[in-house]
């Protein structure tokens, strides 16, 4: 089994506990629920695989060539600060490219840009097109209110945490919960 078998293998418990736990999400405005926890899980996804390959042990090693193991409660917390990113943003999420077709690059974005990497939600849309920039710069601003994250191994090695996010601080820089 591969790595990204091994991955989505991981992540899927934590959607099932995500849905259990957001009991907002039919009350989206548009498509399905299933669509939006579709694309959730794969902007979660895309979250940890960059966030494992931008990060590294302590002797510089990056974590992507570890043989690392992601437990469930950290997914699910991935899981959650994902769909809690997504509620707050879903209409500059689904309205502008690349992140209206690719929910994949928005994880991506969403752990480079939180984490000030030099890349991410404000580095793909010129100003040639105000609307698109714009919202690239307010989601630019929203993964910034997440604060910084820090994936690390435990002491046995192979464990990774620090990947989530404390959602109070998200709420209270977003004007509140969600639901």
């Amino acid at each position: 089994m591969g790595r990204m078998s091994d991955i989505h293998a991981e992540a899927q418990d934590a959607y099932a506990y995500m849905t259990r736990r957001a009991p907002w999400w039919p009350t989206l405005e548009s498509g399905h629920a299933w669509d939006h926890v579709a694309y959730v899980g794969t902007m979660a996804v895309a979250y940890v695989e960059a966030a494992l390959w931008s990060s590294s042990a302590d002797d510089e090693t990056p974590l992507d060539v570890l043989p690392t193991r992601i437990p469930g409660p950290e997914w699910a917390a991935v899981a959650m600060t994902c769909a809690y990113f997504y509620v707050h943003n879903a209409r500059d999420l689904l309205t502008y490219r690349p992140w209206s077709a690719d929910a994949g690059q928005a994880g991506h974005d969403m752990w480079l840009t939180r984490n000030h990497h030099g890349a991410g939600f404000w580095d793909h849309n010129s100003k040639r097109d105000a609307d698109a920039y714009a919202a690239g710069q307010r989601l630019t601003t929203a993964a910034h209110a997440l604060g910084e994250a820090y994936a690390y191994l435990a002491d046995d090695g192979v464990t990774v945490y620090g990947l989530a996010s404390e959602l109070d601080a998200y709420d209270a820089a977003n004007g509140g919960g969600v639901g």
